[in-house]
């Protein structure tokens, strides 16, 4: 299943209160929090993302780009992630 499928399915369930269980439940995963939990709503905003990005860069760059990458011993994916994030 896809996650355009999962989420068009995931609309289809209908939202409800939490019950009496829930609530105690919800409480105690509150009291057990080590503060690395995140907000149900920075969940789905990084859902929004599907981790693709399809950009055009001259070919002199891509060859360039490609014989750093080999030379690391990566692909040129994680040569060009690696290079992104410093």
């Amino acid at each position: 299943m896809n996650k355009e499928d999962f989420l068009a399915k995931l609309a289809t369930v209908p939202e409800e209160e939490p019950n009496e269980e829930d609530r105690a439940d919800l409480k105690e995963a509150a009291d057990i929090n080590d503060g690395t939990a995140l907000p149900l709503e920075e969940v789905k905003s990084a859902l929004d993302f599907s981790g693709k990005l399809n950009i055009r860069i001259p070919k002199s760059l891509h060859q360039k780009l490609s014989q750093d990458a080999k030379l690391d011993g990566v692909s040129l994916n994680q040569y060009i992630i690696y290079k992104l994030a410093r």
